[in-house]
């Protein structure tokens, strides 16, 4: 399929303190084998050498555009780039993660061919690169409906996820939705109004987003600020429930699944970490998770890993604290 000149596509990228992982994101995006495309950098306020990288690079490629602005976080740095992006399409690249070099062209291609909302591919996790393993498997696609996306996102099939960066928007999405600013889990919480805006989304599953997994990402530490993972966790779990129960009982159905790994990480933080402000909270969700052991194991929406740890957790809850916590001093070093 012929590149539609006017379809621009702006690629927000949020930067903050990532120099040493910077150049290989922005050189991922500029060897795009899609040509149009503009690419946002956010520098959020960094106080090492990111901002200076983002300005020679804007000098040596004219689709780069810099925004430099106060430290907000990353919800705060979307959405600045949100507001200055010109595209007829949007993606989103986080700065130390880099993508395919035919990840746009490919998803450009089939959200056109569909006529789709969003368009997605696969995801790979690594925590280097001499660690990256790829699927030999020809890509296959398919359509899906708003409920068949959510069913595909939670339960992460072929790689696709809640995240936002595996993914090609149609502009209009974001006309009235922002990234809730100020917390840790600003994907799933900004993930059911994604829902609630599409109708039609299409998957092609090819690995096109690389995302590294730093034992120092905000999603680890949660050691220094336990009382707030959990309350932007609850956040996250209820603006879901909120959002999309109205929608029909299909969807009741699979947020009763879509939930279970986030109970059951605010369960893991409590255990390891205590609170004093969700005695009754955590209470609750702990007696849920007991009371749902046949739906949680023989879920399709649930991944073996969350089953497996969920299922030790039932089992002895204090071990698999015990075991998680030498698992991430181990993954540290």
């Amino acid at each position: 399929m012929e590149n539609v000149i006017d379809d621009l596509i702006s690629v927000i990228v949020p930067v903050f303190n990532v120099e040493q992982y910077l150049e290989r994101c922005i050189q991922s995006l500029v060897k795009q084998t899609y040509r149009p495309i503009e690419i946002i950098l956010v520098d959020d306020g960094s106080t090492d050498t990111s901002g200076i990288i983002c300005d020679e690079w804007s000098g040596k490629d004219n689709r780069i555009r810099v925004v430099h602005k106060s430290n907000g976080g990353l919800s705060s740095a979307r959405n600045s780039g949100i507001e200055v992006a010109k595209g007829t399409y949007f993606g989103f690249v986080d700065s130390d993660d880099f993508v395919s070099e035919d990840m746009y062209e490919r998803l450009h291609t089939v959200i056109r061919l569909y006529n789709s909302d969003v368009a997605c591919c696969s995801t790979v996790l690594f925590s280097n690169e001499d660690t990256l393993i790829t699927s030999n498997k020809e890509p296959y696609t398919y359509e899906m409906d708003d409920l068949g996306f959510y069913s595909d996102c939670i339960s992460c099939k072929n790689g696709n996820g809640v995240g936002v960066c595996n993914k090609l928007f149609k502009k209009e999405i974001f006309n009235d939705i922002r990234f809730k600013e100020g917390i840790y889990v600003e994907d799933y919480y900004t993930f059911p109004d994604i829902v609630d805006k599409i109708q039609r989304a299409v998957m092609i599953s090819f690995p096109g987003y690389f995302y590294f997994q730093r034992s120092s990402g905000i999603t680890r530490n949660f050691y220094r600020s336990s009382e707030k993972h959990i309350h932007d966790r609850l956040l996250g779990c209820n603006h879901n429930i909120e959002v999309l129960q109205k929608k029909s009982d299909s969807f009741k159905i699979l947020l009763e699944h879509a939930n279970v790994p986030r109970y059951l990480a605010i369960s893991r933080i409590a255990g390891l970490c205590g609170t004093t402000n969700y005695k009754k909270q955590i209470k609750a969700i702990r007696k849920k998770l007991r009371s749902e052991i046949i739906l949680i194991l023989g879920s399709e929406y649930i991944s073996r890993g969350v089953k497996r740890s969920y299922l030790m957790w039932f089992l002895c809850p204090p071990l698999y604290y015990t075991l998680y916590k030498i698992n991430k001093r181990m993954i540290r070093g």
